[in-house]
C-alpha cells in the first residue's frame, strides 16, 4: 500500500515556486516534520533586496495552513500574509495580511505565487 502524505504536492508546489524565483536568492529549510495526518514545513528565503520571507506551510487531509511572513533586512515586519482563524469579520475570512502599522485587512493573496509576485513588484518599485 502506497503512503500517501497529506499536502505533500502544496509544499513541492511552493519550493518549486521558490526555486523558479528571480527575486530569492537563498533558500533554507528551517523545519520538516511530518506525521500520519500532517505535513509541516518552515523554509526561509533571502531576497534580492536582502528582504527575508519567512513560510510556514502546514496541510492535514481536511485543511491547509500558511504563513507567509515578509521582513526587511533590519527584522522589521513588512507584512504577514497568514490564515489563522481570528480575524471572522473580514471578506476573504480567515485569509488577511498584517501591515508593519498593526493594521489587519481582509486578503486574497494565499499563494506562494502570489506572495512572491506581490513582493516582487514591490522590490521592484523600491518598496520592500
Amino acid at each position: 500500500m502506497e503512503k500517501k502524505i497529506p499536502g505533500i504536492q502544496m509544499i513541492v508546489d511552493t519550493l518549486r515556486h521558490l526555486f523558479e524565483s528571480k527575486i530569492v536568492v537563498k533558500i533554507e529549510i528551517l523545519e520538516d516534520k511530518e506525521g500520519s495526518n500532517f505535513k509541516m514545513m518552515k523554509l526561509h528565503a533571502e531576497l534580492i533586496d536582502s528582504s527575508n520571507l519567512y513560510i510556514t506551510e502546514i496541510q492535514t487531509t481536511s485543511e491547509n495552513k500558511y504563513s507567509y511572513h515578509w521582513q526587511a533586512k533590519s527584522g522589521k515586519l513588512v507584512m504577514r500574509w497568514d490564515n489563522a482563524p481570528h480575524w471572522k469579520k473580514l471578506k476573504y475570512f480567515p485569509h488577511h495580511t498584517h501591515y508593519a502599522d498593526g493594521k489587519i485587512e481582509s486578503s486574497n493573496l494565499v499563494t506562494i505565487s502570489d506572495i512572491l509576485d506581490f513582493i516582487g513588484r514591490k522590490i521592484k518599485k523600491g518598496k520592500g
